[in-house]
């Protein structure tokens, strides 16, 4: 076996750079920085590392931290256009890039301004963090910046101070917190979560002062007086040019759909780069006059979806788990840097985003807005629907506000049991009985809202949470117990089990639902659907305005697990849940509905969870219930007439339409039934009939 050279021995060493060394110029790289030598010492240190093509080395030896190849091009990139998209997979490094750039740039463009800026504190101070970590962990950053910088934090806003230049990380809120700041540089973090009025008044307003206003006056005036004077080459223009530097905004975040509003500026980007400066095809595109100072050499998209990070950067056998675990529109939106169209299942996400009043919803005429809540209003009246899964999936309460036209999704939470006992051993429950401990939680959503039903899966640990619920051993004051709807309770659904508790004293307000009853699941779903359909089903508005002042809300509460942040990031994963179900057929030509095969650890196979869906589908399948027993027609009134009006017509059917009680009794004492036993047999006769006609 030959032994290794050193010229072997380097191209190992740099093989995760992926350079062909033989056309590698050696004497240019043993003396990297021959072209800035000069008198002044100084000036060539200087130079060096402020030249972006040497970026690698003032990472490593100034800022202490040593990029990946990709990396030094994401900041390449960063540095020459005014107008950067930066869109990768989950996990791909984005944060700590920007962090990287803003550190070098606030440190090599002295008097900068730079401020990122996030739907919530918490993700702006996330790329903060990172450039707060490099600055802790680079004594010749901290040895050539001086005393005269450090870092701040305040309750709602964080600050460095590099030199002369700044660094601000800030929520954004509504907008008016932060209106009149003024920003050389701006970077909107997880873009698809702005408020996209709030970006084109507030964000894009810190950047439309020049950051030399004098400087540009003059800039801009001599480019006109050579322009006037015939003088003025696209060379030239260019070499003037690159004495200013404009302003910036940087648009980065994973992906969202292609109806939300990061595609839209995606689009909008790759139309104006495409262009080619062609101003009659960016008219064309945009329907209007566009800007003569509009160049498409100031934007550019970086892209990177897992596939295309370095090997092992990222855990493949992850990677892989979600690639099998996720719908592929999903697993597009988080890895693949791609904004999908829309989702492959039984509740499309298109149809589901078309019930979140993030704009009014007309109904009749109201208009219909309004965001999660935790508490509820006294004269108003909520379901609750509960899937007590544990142990693989989570334990899930969903909570419907009802109206007369619709019925509103204001509150979602989910456990795991293992949470569950971390809490007890934190001893931030009273509670040390799993079971003891979720059916406290629903009678606190009991004393919060005027629930009138609860739906509750009777598998996978419901029956335990129904004798949870009437165990009087830990019923509180004024506390009744629950029970299950007794068997002539017209809400009812055909074939549910008698329980025998019907003589029971209490509240018989509890719908024990069998998953294993394929008609009320086909029929609750395909409800379920059309309720989306006929804008009968509304989910509430969640965007960087509520989820701050969630925040605001969180602050006031006792409870720090259940807050209002945390509801609506439930009702997202809600929504997410839905947008997963498959509708299939079995053999035997039932419906199914399920989310996709997923490859667990070890090879098993199994599948996405749908705790917080189910808990909906029941809750939603006993509001249409309720709905439409509201909306019956009661009036009185016969049916019949003269035999000359029905000659050759069917005669059968209801002979009166009217009260139930007399109803039943009117049109079954014809077939030879007493009127007793037709007023204990119509309420699920009547039920079967009014809503799960024969199909």
């Amino acid at each position: 076996m030959s032994k290794l050279t050193d010229l072997d021995r380097q191209e190992i060493e740099c093989a995760h750079l992926g350079l062909d060394f033989s056309k590698i110029d050696w004497d240019r790289l043993r003396d990297p920085f021959s072209r800035y030598y000069s008198t002044d010492s100084y000036m060539e240190i200087l130079n060096a590392i402020r030249d972006p093509k040497n970026f690698f080395f003032t990472c490593k030896y100034v800022l202490n931290k040593e990029p990946t190849v990709f990396q030094l091009v994401w900041l390449d990139q960063l540095w020459n256009y005014s107008f950067p998209m930066l869109i990768a997979s989950r996990g791909a490094s984005k944060s700590f890039t920007l962090g990287l750039y803003f550190a070098l740039r606030s440190t090599i463009t002295q008097g900068a301004k730079i401020v990122i800026a996030a739907p919530t504190f918490r993700q702006s101070k996330l790329v903060f963090d990172y450039i707060e970590d490099i600055w802790n962990n680079a004594p010749v950053w901290r040895n050539l910046c001086g005393d005269v910088s450090g870092f701040s934090h305040q309750a709602d806003m964080y600050q460095a101070k590099i030199g002369k230049s700044t660094i601000t990380a800030i929520p954004l809120g509504n907008g008016e917190k932060i209106r009149g700041l003024r920003a050389n540089y701006v970077d909107v973090e997880e873009f698809n979560s702005i408020n996209e009025e709030v970006f084109e008044i507030v964000l894009r307003g810190f950047t439309a002062t020049s950051s030399n206003p004098v400087e540009a006056i003059k800039l801009k005036a001599k480019i006109n007086k050579l322009r006037e004077k015939g003088l003025l080459t696209p060379q030239l223009e260019a070499e003037i040019a690159g004495t200013h530097k404009a302003n910036q905004i940087i648009l980065s975040g994973t992906t969202g759909w292609d109806f939300q509003p990061f595609a839209k500026y995606w689009k909008q980007y790759r139309q104006i780069i495409k262009s080619g400066g062609d101003l009659t095809k960016l008219k064309e595109a945009f329907g209007g006059e566009m800007d003569k100072d509009l160049s498409h050499k100031d934007y550019c998209i970086i892209r990177i979806p897992v596939d295309l990070l370095p090997e092992g950067m990222m855990d493949a056998k992850a990677i892989a788990g979600a690639r099998a675990a996720s719908d592929p529109s999903r697993f597009n939106l988080e890895y693949g840097a791609v904004f999908s169209k829309d989702s492959n299942g039984f509740f499309p996400r298109t149809l589901i985003e078309s019930c979140v009043t993030k704009e009014p919803i007309t109904i009749g005429t109201h208009a219909i807005q309004f965001s999660p809540r935790m508490t509820g209003d006294p004269a108003g009246k909520y379901i609750i629907g509960i899937d007590p899964a544990s142990e693989s999936d989570n334990f899930a309460i969903v909570l419907l506000e009802n109206y007369p036209t619709h019925n509103r999704v204001i509150y979602c939470w989910t456990i795991r049991r293992k949470e569950a006992f971390k809490q007890f051993k934190d001893s931030s429950s009273e509670e040390n009985n799993f079971y003891a401990f979720v059916s406290r939680k629903v009678r606190t959503l009991m004393k919060n809202f005027n629930v009138e039903y609860i739906a509750l899966d009777s598998q996978g640990g419901g029956l335990q949470v129904m004798e949870a619920l009437h165990d009087i051993k830990r019923l509180e004051h004024g506390e009744l117990p629950l029970w299950p709807l007794r068997k002539d309770d017209s809400m009812l659904y055909p074939g549910s089990k008698d329980y025998g508790y019907d003589d029971e004293q209490g509240l018989h307000i509890i719908e024990m639902v069998s998953m294993s009853n394929a008609q009320y699941v086909s029929e609750a779903n395909h409800g379920m659907r059309k309720d989306f359909m006929n804008k009968m089903l509304l989910f509430p508005y969640a965007d960087a305005v509520s989820l701050e002042l969630a925040a605001m809300v969180d602050l006031r509460e006792i409870d720090k697990v259940d807050t209002l942040q945390n509801n609506i990031y439930e009702i997202e994963q809600l929504k997410d849940e839905l947008s997963t179900i498959v509708h299939s057929t079995t053999l035997n030509g039932r419906d199914k509905f399920d989310t996709p095969e997923t490859i667990l650890a070890g090879g098993k196979k199994g599948k996405l969870r749908k705790d917080r869906y189910s808990a909906l589908m029941m809750a939603n399948a006993i509001a249409r219930r309720l709905f439409r027993q509201s909306t019956i027609d009661y009036t009185c009134k016969a049916i019949g007439g003269f035999t000359t009006q029905f000659k050759g017509q069917d005669i059968s059917g209801d002979m009166y339409v009217g009260a139930d009680w007399f109803t039943a009794a009117a049109n079954k004492s014809v077939l030879g039934v007493g009127v007793n036993q037709a007023r204990e047999a119509s309420p699920f006769d009547y039920y079967q009939q009014a809503f799960y006609p024969t199909r």
